[in-house]
């Protein structure tokens, strides 16, 4: 883990959190905001995004990419459901209602 300091508040960064396998290696971000964290899981081809992000740009610059909520920690992302996703998410496999870590291995 790395902890990165960003004017008064610590940022956790997580570098190399293990999905099942342990071949897939996510880069992880939990920055708390207002009452809950913003959370972005980030993999070779893509990523996953919480609740405080909009799929409208995601989608505009052809990102592979995941929404989710309702969790309040990486951790409980992993478990959590896909929302929604992108086309180019959709195009590898992805699809709402997959776990985020079973969506974030098709995209390594």
């Amino acid at each position: 883990m790395i902890l990165m300091l960003s004017g008064t508040r610590i940022i956790r960064v997580f570098k190399g959190a293990v999905l099942a396998p342990s071949k897939y290696k996510i880069t992880a971000l939990q920055l708390p905001l207002g009452g809950r964290n913003f959370i972005v899981l980030k993999a070779d081809k893509g990523y996953g995004m919480c609740g405080y992000l909009d799929m409208g740009a995601s989608v505009k610059f052809g990102d592979a990419v995941l929404k989710f909520s309702g969790a309040a920690y990486i951790e409980e992302a992993l478990e959590v459901k896909v929302s929604e996703c992108s086309p180019a998410a959709a195009e590898l496999g992805i699809a709402a209602g997959q776990t985020v870590k079973q969506a974030l291995a098709l995209l390594f």
